[in-house]
């Protein structure tokens, strides 16, 4: 089996997994599988044995042709295609866990640093959804971009305008972890909301060093790989 491991190197000897099997279909690039060792890769949308479509993640190894889903799968969402259900796990679950901690109220104001972001992008579209009044600070090139994921308006870089809370993606707040979440949520919100997700750059299996190259890079939502 073909899959992507440190350094990156394409190998096509992986074991086969056992288990609920998922057939990828669709994966993404996040900070995290820059650091990663063995098979690389987190998120994941794809088919089970059983033809059901499905998105989750696992701790490692999803940039491969068949993974073995752990706890955090769900049915994809009915709204999202496979590329963007592959994009939508680990930033999603993440910025939906950082978003329902602070207990928003309609009317409140939000700051959320690294707004144009995987996780940020997200955050912007949940913040908007509950009624809050979203400022995100951002280069020129990104107003358009969060004022239509529903930011009321977009602030220079630096600035820090006072708000009821601030949601930061630069330097995350210790203990606000994905796992810490539930996918079955995640896709009830984005399917209730029609939350969407950015997929600014698009990558096909073959050219995982090329999706990893470009992750840091200014970026607009999520870099995609199928």
């Amino acid at each position: 089996m073909k899959g992507w491991v440190a350094g990156p190197q394409l190998r096509d000897d992986l074991a086969e997994p056992t288990g609920n099997v998922v057939a990828v279909r669709a994966t993404s690039v996040n900070n995290v599988d820059r650091f990663t060792d063995g098979v690389l890769g987190h998120d994941f949308a794809g088919v089970t044995e059983d033809g059901a479509e499905v998105f989750g993640f696992v701790w490692g190894g999803a940039w491969a042709e068949r993974i073995s889903a752990g706890d955090f799968v769900a049915p994809k969402p009915k709204s999202l295609s496979m590329a963007e259900a592959g994009a939508a796990p680990v930033a999603g679950l993440f910025a939906l866990v950082y978003v329902e901690s602070l207990g928003l109220r309609a009317g409140e104001s939000v700051l959320i640093l690294g707004a144009n972001g995987g996780a940020g992008s997200f955050a912007v579209q949940l913040c908007a959804a509950a009624g809050a009044t979203v400022i995100a600070p951002g280069l020129a090139i990104d107003e358009a971009f969060l004022k239509g994921l529903g930011a009321s308006a977009v602030v220079p870089r630096g600035e820090r305008p006072e708000t009821d809370h601030v949601i930061d993606f630069v330097t995350p707040a210790p203990g606000i972890r994905a796992a810490s979440g539930s996918m079955a949520r995640l896709a009830e919100v984005i399917d209730a909301h029609s939350i969407r997700v950015p997929i600014c750059e698009a990558f096909n299996f073959g050219e995982v060093p090329d999706a990893l190259a470009a992750f840091g890079d200014h970026k607009q939502g999520k870099l995609s790989i199928m």
